[in-house]
């Protein structure tokens, strides 16, 4: 009988390790997901300031920042016919 007992406290506890590495695996999984290259998760395509040059914007297309900028415009939208 103590045999039984000690096979069935063995399984919970394999039980228990395999959920701990299963919700590590998830873990890095999401992690790894996120975008390369300065990419930002969430953002809407559309003009936004420049991140290096303070007189600047510069077009972000949901992805990444794309080599296109124009002068940095206070009030209004210029529209992507302003594309340097």
């Amino acid at each position: 009988m103590s045999i039984l007992l000690m096979l069935v406290v063995l399984l919970a506890l394999l039980g228990v390790l395999a959920a701990g590495i299963a919700g590590i695996v998830v873990l890095v999984s999401r992690n790894s997901k996120r975008p390369a290259g300065g990419g930002v998760q969430g953002v809407v395509g559309g003009w936004y300031p420049d991140p290096q040059d303070p007189a600047a914007d510069r077009y972000h297309d949901g992805q990444t920042w794309t080599t296109h900028t124009r002068p940095r415009v206070i009030d209004g939208d210029m529209g992507p016919d302003h594309l340097t």
